[in-house]
């Protein structure tokens, strides 16, 4: 009899632990990493970007903007404690700033969403790091940003120019980058490597 009743506890145990605690904040680490993943796929959108596009980067936004604002409201009390007092998330702001960048690509024509303090906003809402260019990428801008006047093959180029569209273009088909001064250089070097790998 002890053996059954206990048998029955555990498992009433096992289901409630995982689907009261577990679940809860696996959904909430997902919507995370999902709101991640959109701002460096859909960060960078293009002025010129056809309207279905745009409409495929505003339901990622408002997708999981929602899926956050849903889970703050209806989260349990020890939930909200867990993810607001000990990870320090504000996943409610986030999610409201996500669907209103989906509304503004999608309506207004808003571009470029990584250069915007909107997503510097959620960044810090959701304890996310800003993407970084990988090492390769990383070395590649520096040495093209920090060059002076000469001729670039094409291939380093057409490289060059979906990094960093600032460069001027030269007859032939190189990319001729023009003296700087160091200032300009830094300013130049800043964008490329901002844009370099996202």
């Amino acid at each position: 009899m002890w053996s059954a009743l206990a048998s029955i506890l555990l498992g009433v145990f096992g289901w409630v632990i995982p689907k009261l605690l577990i679940e809860p904040g696996k959904e909430i680490f997902d919507l995370r990493r999902e709101a991640q993943e959109c701002m460096i796929v859909y960060g960078n959108l293009s002025p010129e970007a056809p309207a279905d596009e745009r409409r495929t980067a505003a339901e990622a936004f408002r997708r999981v903007g929602s899926g956050l604002v849903s889970r703050h409201t209806a989260a349990f009390r020890w939930v909200t404690w867990w993810y607001e007092r000990r990870l320090h998330w504000d996943i409610n702001s986030a999610g409201s700033l996500l669907i209103g960048l989906g509304n503004a690509t999608q309506f207004e024509g808003f571009s470029c969403a990584n250069l915007s303090s909107s997503v510097t906003r959620i960044r810090e809402c959701l304890r996310l790091r800003t993407p970084e260019p990988p090492p390769v990428i990383r070395v590649l801008m520096e040495k093209c940003c920090s060059a002076t006047s000469h001729e670039l093959p094409a291939n380093q180029a057409a490289r060059l120019a979906r990094c960093c569209p600032a460069h001027g273009s030269a007859p032939g088909g190189g990319r001729k980058i023009e003296q700087m001064d160091k200032p300009k250089q830094e300013r130049r070097r800043r964008h490329c490597l901002r844009n370099g790998g996202f």
